[in-house]
């Protein structure tokens, strides 16, 4: 995609080909997080098939097991070199994913093109939330279904990390530009409560919830292994309303109503 400078793109682009191994590959909290996320969107979406739309595939981290799922499936990125990490993961077979470099709210498809989609770390990056809820909606047929993550606001750890991503982007700015460039974008947080309202003016009606990256605030740099300690004993109740406010991160299984 050419055009005016896009640093979420460029930002992406330059990932690419370490974004698996980074962030999955190891016993961080970070990579517990992205592990613990990848294995609840794919146990809520379950088996199935059909057209499956996959916004912010990112370098495929989904792709295989959504195929040996029975979706036939398209990987939606605003990264071109994402999307090249795609093709060269995949075998070659007839139920090959296609490749769209585009990005929300802009979906070039028509009206109902899918039975289900998957936005994983996609809302944090959205100037306009509710246009991108309204978008999967559109390209979504009625009764057809959605993963959808979002960061929690209401999370103590989540809290700290928006104050130092804004104290960082401030510091940044005054010694001439970031040295960690995932650290300069203004990621979303949401509110349940907020969000299932959105949802629902979105004609999207929210049928499970999950909760993880259960990380105590500071722990993390103190004593990363009793951090992951703690992180994977609170991770055994990712299904429980009750300690959300204790969950970095909360995944949704909607429906187009």
């Amino acid at each position: 995609m050419s055009g005016p400078i896009d640093p979420i793109r460029d930002y992406f682009d330059t990932e690419a080909r370490g974004y698996i191994q980074e962030r999955y590959d190891g016993d961080s909290c970070d990579q517990l997080a992205y592990q613990t996320r990848r294995r609840l969107a794919l146990e809520m979406l379950g088996a199935g098939h059909g057209r499956l739309l996959d916004i912010g595939s990112g370098p495929g981290v989904l792709t295989t097991e959504l195929r040996l799922r029975g979706y036939r499936v398209y990987a939606l990125d605003v990264s071109i070199e994402m999307l090249r990490e795609i093709r060269c993961r995949q075998t070659g077979s007839e139920s090959d994913p296609h490749f769209i470099q585009a990005r929300l709210p802009e979906l070039p498809f028509p009206v109902g093109s899918f039975d289900a989609a998957m936005a994983i770390g996609v809302l944090a990056y959205l100037d306009d939330p509710l246009g991108g809820l309204g978008e999967i909606r559109r390209v979504l047929r009625t009764g057809g279904v959605a993963i959808l993550q979002a960061s929690n606001a209401a999370c103590p750890t989540s809290r700290l990390h928006s104050v130092l991503r804004r104290w960082y982007r401030r510091s940044a700015q005054l010694v001439g530009g970031p040295a960690y460039p995932h650290l300069a974008f203004p990621l979303k947080q949401f509110r349940l409560a907020a969000l299932r309202a959105s949802l629902r003016s979105a004609s999207l009606q929210v049928e499970s919830m999950a909760f993880y990256d259960f990380r105590p605030p500071l722990l993390q740099w103190i004593a990363p292994r009793a951090a992951v300690a703690v992180a994977r004993g609170l991770q055994r109740f990712e299904r429980s309303n009750r300690i959300r406010l204790l969950a970095e991160g909360m995944l949704l299984k909607v429906r187009a109503c």
